[in-house]
């Protein structure tokens, strides 16, 4: 790699980890209430009520509602403002919900929540395709991976401040004595830690990020100012015609971008929109956002409320799903996306098997020695572990290669559709069934996932989005490059 490739290298990475903001944002959003909700219910007086489960559920399953309406609605709030607007003006937004937080109500919390939940689905739906306008294609696979690295940081942070915030459940606390102290109000403070992002990221985008994308100066009708950009941001790019079929690409997304829901399904689409939706539909039924929206009732169950090891297991959790993500982050642009999925999505079948064959033996009520506690948690970090190296980052990567901008919006869409169905269901199920009655489930999931990956998915590293489309188009079930 010459200096040059290095440089740019660096200012690539600058950029996008200003971008991925928004996915610490989404990691945060995602766990700020896990363990808050029992002080919440304390101080909102519906810990008592019938319908606790109901409402914990409703407040949970209001994010990724908010989320969907989001990613359903990114594509034309995009095309009417462009990337960079459109980050701005939400970042403002979210600061400002971030304020609202401190406004002590039921109603206000799941107005904030929604709200937040538009926000994350703006994310989740945008960054990506962002990164992927500007980042050089053999490079795609790492800074795109970059997004779900920065969502496990969001996720740990989000358990770090619950731990040093918070101490313990209210439950555990002396009501006259310690209301307004830790366990209660401090809970907003937690909740306003959700602007730190939007802060940081509204700083890069009038500081750093300033200018438009090669795609947009091709749509205001600037190529040659879209060309310069390209010689710019691809220094290896060394020939005209070189550039001349990056703008070419550059011109098919655009068409891509145009097309309407019933061309998502037409005869070139159809079979990739299929697969990613089902994809979409399962990789939340998996289970990750059930442990990470109930992970103090899940750790709980596991440990018998032991508090101390309810936040080491959130904190620890956190901790090497970074990891994960950082070397999911280099596997996916070395290894490639299929083998990837097929090896951590077996390790999750795995690890939520045992977890569900473990608490069953516990609930029995003959076997509680304190070593099931402990290979319960150590099960749930590989399920955790798992998870972060092949389904969170690689369904996001997938995406943003298989689909243009229009199906991306559609199956987020769903995506965080199955996820508010999961908030919404999960605890009611625990009540009614059981804790390993939903990790049975999401075991079954995976199974119906590592069958599709199998025989269905195509490897598509380092290959454009025409060439993955005839790939889908071919009679075999999957592709090895290696053929």
């Amino acid at each position: 790699m010459s200096k040059q490739d290095n440089t740019l290298f660096c200012d690539l990475l600058c950029k996008v980890l200003f971008i991925t903001m928004g996915y610490l944002y989404i990691g945060y959003a995602l766990t700020y209430y896990a363990i808050t909700q029992d002080s919440i219910a304390y101080v909102l007086e519906y810990k008592n009520s019938p319908n606790k489960s109901v409402i914990e559920g409703f407040i949970n399953a209001s994010l990724p509602i908010g989320a969907a309406v989001a990613a359903l609605v990114s594509s034309m709030i995009v095309n009417r403002l462009n990337y960079r607007n459109t980050f701005i003006l939400f970042d403002i937004i979210g600061i400002c919900i971030g304020l609202l937080f401190t406004i002590q109500s039921l109603s206000v919390l799941i107005l904030c929540r929604t709200l937040q939940g538009f926000l994350t689905g703006l994310n989740s739906a945008l960054v990506i395709q962002y990164i992927y306008h500007f980042v050089p294609l053999n490079n795609v696979g790492i800074f795109v991976g970059l997004g779900p690295c920065l969502m496990m940081v969001g996720l740990t942070l989000g358990f770090a401040v619950q731990w040093i915030f918070i101490g313990q459940p209210a439950s555990e606390y002396n009501v006259d004595q310690d209301y307004g102290y830790l366990g209660f109000n401090n809970w907003k403070i937690i909740f306003m830690f959700t602007a730190i992002p939007c802060i940081i990221r509204l700083f890069g985008m009038l500081s750093i990020l300033r200018s438009n994308l090669p795609f947009e100066q091709v749509k205001n009708g600037n190529d040659e100012k879209a060309i310069l950009q390209i010689q710019s941001s691809y220094p290896s790019t060394t020939t005209d015609q070189e550039i001349q079929e990056l703008l070419l690409q550059i011109k098919q997304n655009m068409q891509d971008e145009n097309q309407s829901i019933k061309d998502l399904f037409s005869k070139w689409y159809r079979k990739s929109m299929i697969l990613c939706m089902i994809f979409g539909v399962l990789q939340q039924f998996a289970g990750i956002n059930a442990v990470n929206f109930y992970a103090g009732a899940i750790i709980g169950a596991m440990t018998n409320d032991n508090t101390t090891l309810i936040n080491l297991a959130n904190v620890t959790n956190g901790l090497v799903s970074i990891t994960a993500s950082i070397f999911s982050s280099i596997m996916i642009n070395r290894a490639g996306r299929r083998i990837v999925l097929l090896i951590g999505n077996a390790f999750c079948l795995i690890s939520l098997t045992f977890i569900c064959v473990i608490i069953s033996i516990q609930s029995s009520g003959e076997n509680q020695e304190q070593y099931y506690q402990i290979f319960n948690l150590v099960f749930l970090v590989i399920y955790v572990i798992s998870y972060s190296l092949s389904l969170g980052p690689v369904f996001w990567v997938y995406l943003s290669e298989v689909l243009p901008t229009k199906g991306i919006s559609l199956v987020t869409f769903i995506n965080w559709l199955s996820c508010a169905a999961l908030a919404q269901i999960f605890p009611i199920i625990v009540e009614q069934l059981s804790l390993q009655f939903n990790f049975g489930i999401f075991a079954a999931v995976c199974l119906l996932l590592e069958i599709m990956f199998y025989f269905f998915f195509f490897e598509t590293k380092g290959l454009t989005k025409n060439e993955i489309q005839n790939l889908f188009q071919s009679k075999k079930n999957y592709v090895d490059l290696k053929d």
